[in-house]
C-alpha cells in the first residue's frame, strides 16, 4: 500500500500564499485540492475561510491520502464541509467540478512502479518518488518538466466553472518565459503574486534542467554561495553541491479575458 508524501517546501509554498492573500479574496463557493496528500494545504485553507460557508473538496490516487486528510479535518471539526474523492490511474471526469471555483494544484508525487514492486529507486525523491511529467526538448513548457502541470490544468479547466481561479506553485529553476508560455497554452493570466522565499533545491535533475537550458536558449535561477547560476554550470560541478537553493512562489491565476 502506498504511503502519504510528506508536506515539502512545495506544499509550504501554498500554504504561505493562502495565508498571505486568501483573507483578501472573496470565499469561493467551493474550492478543490488536487492531490490532496496528507491534507495540510488544503486544510490550511479550510483555515482561512473557517468562516464562510465555503465547502472543500480534496482528490487523490492514494487511498492513504484520503484517509489521513479525513483524520485531519476531524481533529479541527470541519469534516462537515469535505467531500474527498479517490481517483484511479483513468480518472478524468472529477464528481461536481463544475461547482468548483478555487483550485490548489500542487505538483502530485507519483510512486514509480518499481517501487510499488518492492524494487525502490535510491536517491530519488524519499526515496520512491518521482515528478511524472512529459520530457519532450521540442516543447519548453515539456522540457522544463511542466507538461504534467499543463495536462491538468486543460483537463480541469474544462470542467470546472469559467470563473474558477488556480493557485500553483512556480520556481526559479523554471525561466519566467517558460512559465508564461504555460498560462498561453492552457489559456489563463496571472492575478497576484505570493510571498517568494528560498528553498533548498536537492532533488532537480540538472543533466535534463541542463539539456532543456541549451536547447531553449534560456536559463533558470539557482543560487549557490550567494551567487546566481544555471543549470548548465550546476551540471558541470561534480559531486554536487549540497546547498543549492530556489525563490519558490505560488501565483493566483485565472482564465483570460475575452476582449
Amino acid at each position: 500500500m502506498a504511503t502519504v508524501h510528506e508536506p515539502d517546501d512545495w506544499s509550504i509554498g501554498l500554504i504561505n500564499t493562502l495565508l498571505s492573500i486568501g483573507p483578501g479574496l472573496i470565499p469561493p463557493r467551493v474550492c478543490l485540492d488536487v492531490g490532496v496528500g496528507t491534507g495540510i494545504v488544503i486544510l490550511a485553507a479550510a483555515c482561512t475561510w473557517k468562516r464562510s460557508q465555503t465547502r472543500f473538496m480534496g482528490c487523490d490516487l492514494n487511498s492513504n491520502a484520503i484517509v489521513n486528510t479525513a483524520f485531519n479535518f476531524r481533529l479541527h471539526r470541519l469534516t462537515a464541509r469535505l467531500q474527498l474523492i479517490q481517483m484511479n490511474a483513468s480518472s478524468e471526469v472529477i464528481p461536481k467540478a463544475h461547482e468548483v471555483d478555487l483550485v490548489i494544484l500542487n505538483v502530485p508525487q507519483i510512486r514509480r512502479p518499481e517501487v510499488a514492486q518492492g524494487q525502490p529507486y535510491p536517491g530519488e525523491l524519499n526515496n520512491d518518488y518521482y515528478v511524472s511529467c512529459k520530457t519532450s526538448q521540442s516543447d519548453a513548457v515539456e522540457a522544463f518538466g511542466l507538461g504534467l502541470v499543463r495536462d491538468i490544468i486543460l483537463n480541469l479547466t474544462q470542467q470546472i466553472s469559467p470563473s474558477a481561479r488556480l493557485i500553483l506553485n512556480w520556481s526559479s529553476r523554471v525561466p519566467r518565459r517558460v512559465f508564461t508560455e504555460l498560462l498561453n497554452q492552457t489559456g489563463l493570466r496571472l492575478v497576484q503574486c505570493g510571498p517568494k522565499f528560498d528553498v533548498l533545491d536537492e532533488h532537480s535533475d540538472l543533466t535534463d534542467m541542463a539539456q532543456a537550458e541549451r536547447a531553449h536558449h534560456q536559463h533558470g535561477r539557482y543560487y549557490l554561495d550567494g551567487k546566481c547560476v544555471n543549470a548548465c554550470y550546476l551540471a558541470s560541478v561534480a559531486p554536487r553541491p549540497r546547498d543549492i537553493q530556489i525563490k519558490l512562489m505560488s501565483m493566483l491565476i485565472e482564465r483570460k479575458r475575452e476582449t
